[in-house]
């Protein structure tokens, strides 16, 4: 019995170790076949951001929360100011939100790399859509009808 007692100890050291050396990290990257995932830092926030800042949007289907699909469904360039227009009209919403998952991922990018990305919601019964900063879930703001119109129009005309 005290050699059960003597091996339990090194496998609850072990295993505090590993989970103590473990990271948690709020936005983990992750690979696959349908395209990758990676976290976003949002150094800008909409309303900085210029249209001559933008050189083009990247969409994709929203695969979670907190991260940016990188499997692109879709490349905008001279439509990047509808986008832009869109989520600047949009209104914040009070109190935190608790929503399903985002259905698309949409990064406004200049040299390639990305200036700023949010989560996309687009009701496809309804005129109305919201987003989300990758970085900050909780907070919605409310697409107006015709922004959600429009982006629905440009969205649904891709190949």
């Amino acid at each position: 019995m005290n050699v059960r007692k003597y091996s339990v100890i090194p496998i609850l050291v072990l295993l505090l170790v590993v989970v103590g050396c473990s990271s948690n990290t709020k936005n983990p990257e992750v690979s696959g076949d349908k395209g990758s995932v990676k976290p976003i830092a949002e150094p800008l926030d909409m309303d900085s951001l210029q249209s001559s800042d933008v050189q083009e949007v990247k969409l994709s289907r929203s695969l979670g929360f907190g991260v940016v699909n990188e499997a692109v469904l879709g490349m905008f360039k001279e439509e990047a100011d509808i986008f832009i227009d869109a989520i600047k009209s949009a209104k914040k919403l009070e109190g935190k939100i608790d929503v399903r998952r985002p259905d698309y991922d949409v990064s406004f990018l200049a040299n390639g790399d990305s200036l700023i990305s949010i989560h996309l919601w687009l009701d496809t019964d309804i005129d109305s859509g919201m987003y989300t900063y990758i970085s900050e879930t909780e907070t919605g703001y409310s697409l107006t009808e015709e922004a959600a119109s429009t982006l629905k129009k440009l969205i649904m005309n891709l190949p």
